[in-house]
């Protein structure tokens, strides 16, 4: 563990305990703690304790705490902070421009948890109505968390769709006795898309996949290679023989209840396809979105028979006016409707 590791671990430590409320005295001293060791520039780790003791700026509470990350990994109290802080509470604290208080606003008054919630609020112009948030604070904000996700490898379904779709028409060209499909977040039409995967059969080489334009090959094995697509997207691709393809799809994409259940019924073998092994096992109908549900293998397929499609949408469905926390009045959005036809 390198000086700028440990910093900020204590940069963390004094992010959680600003957004809990703890005494701004020793929240402070642990930010000042963050500035001076990421520039020491000797290895604390190689320092002894007595060395530790020494370190101009830094007092006898965050000393023993470098002793203790240097010797166990980690600081106690800093672990108590983030068990009881959500996981996507903690995300946000790396957005740029999001500090504790307000983080600490957002998460009791929106009860808004993870950088995705956050995005979906600023799309509904929840912030505005809060202490702070103005718009030009919730459109600067909604960018910063489209820039965030996006670094941590995670993307908005609909900005990648068009990458997604390039990408399969490529391979369908390039692969043409092979079959491709997505699975996992992407099959599911996930919203927020964390991991980009595919399933490949038969299994192919990674010369084949260097044919493809804009393709960069990564890693790769025997079941699994990893590819770079346009310099954007990485995509794990998944290996399997033709006679597993329905058993390996199911398990990179079901929720691990359901493929559990369907597979110890044995209805994913026998060279079925999706719709009939889905029918003989009660599940006729089971949308792709809905087969990574929590508790989807206990529903009966009149919880999806009714579920409203792309193609009955004939406008836009939900709107905020200034009664709650629109930017327009319902005669502004009846007039524009008019206007448009």
């Amino acid at each position: 563990m390198n000086n700028k590791d440990i910093a900020r671990q204590f940069s963390l430590l004094a992010s959680l305990m600003e957004l809990h409320g703890e005494n701004a005295f020793k929240t402070k001293s642990y930010s000042s703690a963050y500035l001076i060791i990421r520039k020491w520039e000797h290895p604390l780790e190689e320092m002894t304790p007595e060395n530790i003791e020494r370190l101009p700026g830094i007092g006898k509470s965050v000393r023993s705490k470098i002793q203790e990350l240097v010797e166990s990994g980690k600081i106690e109290v800093l672990e108590a902070y983030k068990e009881k802080t959500p996981e996507g509470i903690q995300q946000l604290l790396s957005v740029r421009g999001l500090g504790p208080k307000k983080i600490r606003v957002i998460w009791d008054d929106l009860k808004v948890e993870s950088p995705a919630e956050l995005l979906y609020a600023c799309e509904e112009n929840r912030l505005i109505k809060l202490s702070g948030f103005g718009l030009k604070t919730q459109e600067d904000l909604r960018k910063k968390i489209l820039y965030f996700l996006d670094s941590q490898d995670m993307f908005l379904f609909g900005n990648i769709e068009e990458d997604l779709i390039t990408f399969k028409k490529k391979v369908d060209v390039e692969l043409k006795n092979h079959q491709m499909e997505w699975v996992g977040d992407v099959a599911t039409f996930s919203p927020i898309v964390s991991k980009v995967d595919c399933l490949i059969t038969p299994p192919i080489t990674s010369d084949q996949l260097s044919k493809i334009k804009d393709v960069q090959v990564i890693e790769t094995s025997e079941s699994l290679m990893r590819i770079s697509y346009g310099g954007r997207l990485e995509i794990s691709i998944h290996l399997c023989k033709a006679v597993d393809y329905l058993s390996k799809w199911a398990e990179l994409t079901m929720s691990p209840l359901l493929f559990e259940k369907l597979s110890v019924t044995n209805h994913l073998n026998n060279g079925k396809d999706l719709k009939t092994a889905l029918l003989e096992a009660g599940y006729a109908g089971l949308p792709t979105e809905l087969m990574d549900k929590e508790h989807i293998e206990h529903a009966e397929p009149t919880y999806w028979e009714n579920l409203i499609t792309s193609d009955k949408l004939k406008g836009i469905l939900h709107n905020h006016s200034t009664y709650s926390d629109g930017m327009n009045s319902l005669t502004e959005m009846a007039e524009y409707v008019r206007d448009q036809g």
